[in-house]
């Protein structure tokens, strides 16, 4: 399983991805966790457009209302995606919700129906590979840099963004805000958020 719910030494509740448990382990044993992670400068001509299906999984403490509404307010702003001690930026230039609800239970603990199924166009670093459903997904969540230090923003966020697959239909079709919902297929969408879930 490659989500879950954590509770951190203080009880609050870390909804976490198994891949992003190292470095926050590693970050909590280090001298001074809010500089143990090194943030990747957000840079136009190393990032590409690409259009992912995924699933929004918000901590569980929220209605599906709030659920979308945080999702709204992720457009065109930085997310980060934790890769070792590395957290690279991407942003969500759209997004579709998709009105499917999801029940799943994450860890023993939680239960939760507010997970969102999604569409989107994002920009993204070209090092970064969105799999396939046969693959685990890509997590990234909003980042506040100037509230907070990437570590605190990890045990702060209110969901995550899990970009679980690619449209791989494209050929070499320029995507833009205007053309990227003409290739986007519902039926992957909601295929992508079951697997994730």
């Amino acid at each position: 399983m490659q989500y879950a719910v954590m509770n951190t030494p203080g009880n609050a509740e870390l909804l976490i991805d198994a891949n992003e448990l190292q470095s926050f382990q590693k970050a909590m044993e280090s001298d001074d966790p809010g500089l143990y992670m090194h943030e990747e400068i957000p840079n136009d001509n190393t990032m590409v457009y690409k259009i992912v299906y995924g699933v929004y999984i918000p901590k569980s403490n929220f209605s599906r209302t709030d659920v979308k509404h945080h999702i709204n307010k992720s457009i065109n702003v930085w997310l980060v995606h934790f890769r070792k001690d590395h957290c690279l930026p991407m942003k969500i230039e759209d997004i579709i919700i998709h009105e499917q609800v999801f029940l799943k239970s994450y860890g023993q603990k939680i239960n939760t129906k507010n997970e969102v199924a999604f569409s989107a166009l994002i920009r993204i670093p070209r090092n970064i590979t969105i799999g396939s459903n046969q693959t685990e997904a890509v997590t990234a969540f909003v980042r506040y840099f100037n509230e907070m230090n990437p570590i605190s923003n990890l045990l702060n966020r209110l969901g995550i963004f899990a970009f679980k697959s690619e449209e791989t239909s494209l050929s070499n079709t320029p995507l833009s805000k205007d053309n990227w919902k003409d290739y986007i297929h519902d039926g992957v969408a909601i295929r992508a958020a079951q697997i994730t879930c």
